[in-house]
């Protein structure tokens, strides 16, 4: 999702001043007219900027400073040029570079992923909207929050933002931000009549208007991302090689990441895997890679399903290992944004009930003035009324815990199984290894995977495929103690973290597991596909008490029992005390 929130604040935030009778003042106004659509060209005029003597107006010195945080942004120097934003956000002299500045951090609070405050300065930046002098800078508020929308997934409210913007006009810089928020609010929400070629025209003639080749470039992008959703790839992937020789002359490496993960997708969707692993090798071969990247977690899965499916199974492992990571980071983002939502409307509505205790706190106020003007009666309601307003108080305070309570305990629990999330289970896990650590004990991971679970979904419905997943925690919450974590990882995926419990332990823990799931009465759950699961079985005996390295030998011997036929259990390193089969664990009697 955010690899596309700088490009938009490239687009955004370009605002042409007038010249300003010095030499200082006149590069600084060239390179603010230019950082978007020429970055070279704008770090150039900067460098020649910092080579002039004599003093400076505080005007010019501020300028200075925000196109510099500017820079550092473009650059990934992200802490520091935030941190010189939010100084100028706050004590610039002129309203119009506070606002600028505001809105600078609010697009930059998605490409860091710290979301609640890119909603806070996005609401600072509105707050002083009134009082910026320039209107072509007053607009930017409008295609800001359009652009941050986008990030954090609400389409509706991008979308909303960006027609508005559209119908009052604006720069040309403000208008081809709009209509490529537009764009991309409306593949987001994948209108079932598609999105006529004249959305797209209009969208592309903006940008032309404003020389804004990242706009043009990101406008074509979703124009690819159409064509594959409506059913016409081949269209697609000529769109995007025909822009790739362009995009690559902008230099800007988001923007061409963006190009080959949409390639990627392609191709592999269309079973050609050399070029689908080509355009992949050229998206991890980038300089700056994100590990946010949304292209950088699909070239890390096409490369391991790639070498997985021509046998070089140690590539695979590699390469299983670097998606499962970039995978992970991209779930991690996803909660954030989730949650930087649910904390902006729970703040909005406590503003709102806060704003209602302080009318009656003044309401109440006034009528002890009069009351004590008139009777001791009415001193005595004006108390009454008081006290209400501290009760309100008080039980707004109260509300707003419990709500935070509700919000962190949604962040940390899956809502169909009631089990612990990725991210949450991770953090349980590792509190679980450091405590064994410190007392010398192992502890044991097992991953467990449902066989066959799309074919059950596909031939009996995502309603019996829910009640199966169901039916796996409630098992393996049965079997996990209380003192230990169980987890759903993501789709069909299960792990447990198993305190205590050496490899021979937990491979028969597992095992019970494994022949509780093959005994569920799948035909009265309305599915006739029977239900079996592979575990792999890890211990930090062999693995070692680091988390990913524990769960990444788990992976691979969950892959082991696949392998070997799965509806079995299958060890990183088997058990003492029996002798395994080919791979692992082999059910006896139990279907495959």
């Amino acid at each position: 999702m955010g690899r596309r929130i700088l490009a938009a604040a490239l687009l955004l935030l370009a605002h042409a001043l007038p010249a300003w009778g010095s030499a200082l003042g006149d590069l600084l106004a060239r390179a603010d007219s230019v950082r978007s659509s020429d970055v070279r060209q704008f770090r150039a005029l900067l460098a020649q900027a910092r080579t002039l003597d004599g003093d400076a107006t505080r005007a010019e010195r501020e300028l200075f400073e925000f196109l510099q945080a500017h820079e550092q942004i473009v650059l990934g120097n992200y802490p520091a040029g935030i941190a010189v934003a939010k100084r100028l956000a706050r004590d610039a002299g002129d309203m119009d570079l506070r606002y600028r500045a505001a809105l600078l951090i609010a697009n930059t609070g998605a490409l860091t992923r710290d979301y609640p405050d890119g909603l806070h300065y996005l609401s600072e930046a509105l707050a002083m909207e009134r009082k910026v002098r320039d209107p072509a800078i007053r607009q930017l508020g409008l295609a800001v929050a359009a652009t941050l929308y986008n990030q954090l997934g609400e389409a509706k409210l991008a979308r909303a933002y960006a027609e508005r913007q559209i119908k009052l006009g604006g720069t040309p810089r403000v208008l081809c931000a709009a209509h490529e928020n537009r764009v991309r609010a409306m593949n987001a929400l994948a209108d079932t009549g598609g999105i006529p070629d004249a959305v797209f025209d209009q969208a592309i003639a903006a940008c032309d208007a404003a020389k804004e080749p990242i706009g043009v470039y990101l406008v074509i992008a979703s124009r690819a991302r159409h064509l594959q959703n409506i059913g016409e790839p081949a269209e697609a992937i000529e769109l995007l090689r025909n822009n790739l020789d362009g995009v690559r002359d902008v230099a800007y490496g988001r923007l061409t990441a963006e190009y080959y993960g949409q390639l990627t997708d392609l191709h592999f969707a269309d079973g050609d895997l050399e070029a689908a692993e080509r355009t992949a090798q050229q998206i991890v071969a980038l300089d700056g890679k994100d590990p946010h990247w949304m292209p950088l977690a699909t070239a890390y899965r096409v490369l391991y399903l790639s070498a997985k499916r021509k046998g070089e199974l140690g590539r695979a492992l590699n390469y299983m290992e670097e998606y499962h990571a970039a995978d992970k980071t991209l779930v991690d983002d996803a909660q954030a944004r989730e949650y930087a939502m649910e904390l902006a409307r729970h703040q909005a509505l406590e503003r709102e009930q806060q704003a209602a205790v302080l009318t009656h706190q003044n309401r109440a106020l006034t009528a002890e003035k009069r009351a004590l003007a008139e009777s001791a009666r009415a001193m005595r309601l004006a108390i009454v009324l008081m006290g209400l307003a501290i009760a309100v108080v008080a039980y707004w305070a109260w509300h707003s815990r419990r709500t935070h309570r509700v919000l962190r305990r949604l962040s940390q629990t899956d809502s169909l199984t009631g089990l612990a999330t990725r991210r949450h289970f991770g953090a349980t896990a590792a509190r679980l290894l450091s405590d064994c650590e410190q007392r010398q004990r192992p502890l044991s991971v097992l991953l467990l995977d449902i066989d066959h679970f799309k074919r059950i979904n596909d031939e009996c419905g995502h309603a019996v495929g829910d009640w199966v997943l169901k039916q796996v925690a409630d098992i393996g919450r049965g079997l996990c103690p209380e003192r230990d974590a169980i987890g759903r990882l993501g789709g069909e995926e299960f792990a447990l973290a198993l305190s205590d419990l050496d490899i021979d332990q937990a491979a028969a823990l597992a095992e019970g597991f494994r022949r509780a799931i093959g005994e569920l009465d799948y035909l009265s759950g309305g599915c006739h596909v029977p239900v079996t699961a592979s575990i792999g079985v890890a211990c930090t005996s062999h693995s070692g008490y680091g988390y990913q390295k524990l769960l990444s030998e788990a992976d691979r011997a969950m892959y082991m029992a696949k392998q070997a036929g799965r509806n079995r259990v299958a060890s990183a390193v088997p058990p003492t005390g029996y002798v395994p089969g080919p791979v692992g664990r082999a059910a006896e009697n139990d279907p495959a």
